[in-house]
C-alpha cells in the first residue's frame, strides 16, 4: 500500500473518531500513549503496524477492514477495456451484476437471493465475469476481483453511445421532479485554455466530494446518506438558442 493509500487509511481512522465524538486524547488513553504521539501519527499519516492494529482495536475495526476501505475507494481511476465495456454495454444486467459485487460488496450468493436467480443463472454472471477478466471464479460461488478503483466511462466509448440518451432523459425528469436536485445551465464565451480550466475545476469538485464519500464508507450506516449522480456537458454553441428554433 502506497503513501496515498495510507493517507486514505488514516482519513478513514480520523472520520469514525469525528462520528463517534472521539477526541486524540481518547484515542491517546484507550492505546496506553500521549495525545501528542496520537497527533503526530496522524499528521504524518504513519506509525508502526503494532500501533495501527491497537488504534483499530480501540475503534472497534479490524485493520484488514480498514485498509480494505481505504484499498477499494482510493483515487485509482478503472478504465475498462473496449471488449469489456461493449459487452456492459450490450448486457446492462452483468454491469449491474458487477456493480453490486465489486462497489457494494454483495457476494454473488447474496445477489443470487436478492435477483431470485437459480444456480444456473448465477454461474452464467460468473462465468461472464471471468471471461472478460474482471474476476476469478473459486469454490463455493465466490468471485476475486482482478481490477480495482472507482470505474470511469470512456467518453465516447461504447457504454455512452449506447446508453446517454437514456441517461440524460433520466437526468432531465428527475431535475425537474426533484427538489433536492441542482441544475445549471448557463452561456459563455471562452477560449480553449478557459474551457480547458473549467473542466478541470469541475473534476476537482468532483474528485473532492468522491474523497469525502469515501472517508464516510466506514460509517455510513450511521449517516444521513443517500444515492447522487451527476452529468456535466461543456459543449459548444448556445444550445438554449439552437433547442428553441
Amino acid at each position: 500500500m502506497g503513501p496515498d493509500n495510507l493517507t486514505n487509511v488514516f482519513a478513514v481512522l480520523k472520520q469514525v473518531m469525528k462520528r463517534r465524538g472521539l477526541t486524540y486524547r481518547d484515542l491517546a488513553e484507550s492505546v496506553g500513549t500521549s495525545e501528542g504521539a496520537v497527533k503526530n501519527m496522524f499528521l504524518r499519516s504513519t506509525c508502526a503496524l503494532e500501533r495501527l492494529v491497537e488504534v483499530c482495536g480501540a475503534l472497534g475495526l479490524s485493520v484488514s477492514e480498514v485498509f480494505k476501505t481505504a484499498e477499494a475507494h482510493s483515487s485509482e481511476i478503472l478504465v475498462l477495456s473496449e471488449e469489456q465495456e461493449q459487452h456492459f454495454a450490450d448486457h446492462p444486467d452483468v454491469f449491474r451484476f458487477f456493480r453490486l459485487c465489486f462497489y457494494e460488496e454483495l457476494s454473488p450468493r447474496a445477489v443470487k437471493r436478492k435477483w431470485k436467480l437459480d444456480d444456473r443463472a448465477l454461474e452464467r454472471y460468473l462465468k461472464t465475469l471471468e471471461e472478460l477478466g474482471l474476476a476469478e471464479r473459486h469454490p463455493g460461488q465466490r468471485l476475486v476481483f482482478l481490477v480495482r478503483g472507482k470505474l470511469r466511462w470512456r467518453p465516447r466509448g461504447p457504454w455512452m453511445k449506447r446508453h446517454l440518451a437514456a441517461i440524460n432523459e433520466l437526468a432531465a425528469e428527475r431535475v425537474l421532479a426533484e427538489a433536492q436536485s441542482y441544475y445549471s445551465l448557463g452561456f459563455s464565451t471562452l477560449t480553449l485554455d478557459q474551457r480547458h480550466g473549467f473542466a478541470t475545476e469541475v473534476e476537482g469538485v468532483v474528485r473532492k466530494y468522491q474523497d469525502i464519500a469515501a472517508r464516510d464508507y466506514l460509517v455510513r450506516d450511521s449517516l444521513d446518506q443517500h444515492p447522487f449522480s451527476w452529468t456535466f456537458a461543456l459543449v459548444s454553441g448556445d444550445i438554449c438558442v439552437e433547442a428553441a428554433r
